[in-house]
């Protein structure tokens, strides 16, 4: 594997019990290997994360809320 997700995988077994749609972002900062914290990238995984959830943002289809709210 070159990457891994626990921290997610509860999520989407929750919403898809529910029919919730589901999506995660993840950004990598480190690969799948002996655990070494110095070469870990976290920024780097971060900002890729930050990008990425910009664009998702940008795209989203955008509902117009009735007059006097709701």
């Amino acid at each position: 594997a070159l990457c891994e997700t626990m921290e997610g995988a509860a999520y989407a077994h929750v919403a898809a019990f529910y029919g919730v749609p589901f999506a995660e972002i993840r950004g990598i900062s480190n690969l799948v290997e002996d655990r070494d914290t110095s070469r870990w990238r976290i920024a780097q995984g971060a900002e890729a994360a930050a990008e990425i959830l910009a664009l998702a943002v940008d795209s989203w289809p955008y509902l117009e809320r009735p007059a006097g709210g709701a």
